[in-house]
C-alpha cells in the first residue's frame, strides 16, 4: 500500500527525464503531474525559451473534470459498514 500513497512524492524527487519518454507521457496526458511540475520548471530555468511551458499548470485543471465525475460516482455508490 505504501507504493500508493508514497509513490508520487518518490517520483517526483527526480526529473522526469531519467525515466524515460514513455513515462514523462503517461504523467503528461494521463496524469498530469508533469504538467504542474516537470514543465514549469524546465521553463524557469532555461532550459527551454517557450513561454507556454509556464502555463502548463492551468491546462492540468482539465485534469479536474473526470476527477470530480468519479468522485461522484464513488459517493453515489458508496456504502457504509454501518460501525
Amino acid at each position: 500500500m505504501n507504493i500508493f500513497t508514497d509513490g508520487g512524492r518518490e517520483y517526483g524527487k527526480y526529473p522526469m527525464s531519467i525515466y524515460g519518454d514513455a513515462v514523462l507521457k503517461f504523467f503528461t496526458y494521463v496524469i498530469p503531474l508533469a504538467c504542474v511540475q516537470y514543465y514549469p520548471f524546465m521553463y524557469l530555468i532555461g532550459r527551454t525559451k517557450n513561454p507556454l511551458y509556464a502555463l502548463t499548470p492551468l491546462v492540468s485543471f482539465i485534469f479536474l473534470i473526470p476527477c470530480i465525475i468519479f468522485w461522484k460516482i464513488g459517493v453515489k455508490h458508496y456504502k457504509s459498514t454501518g460501525s
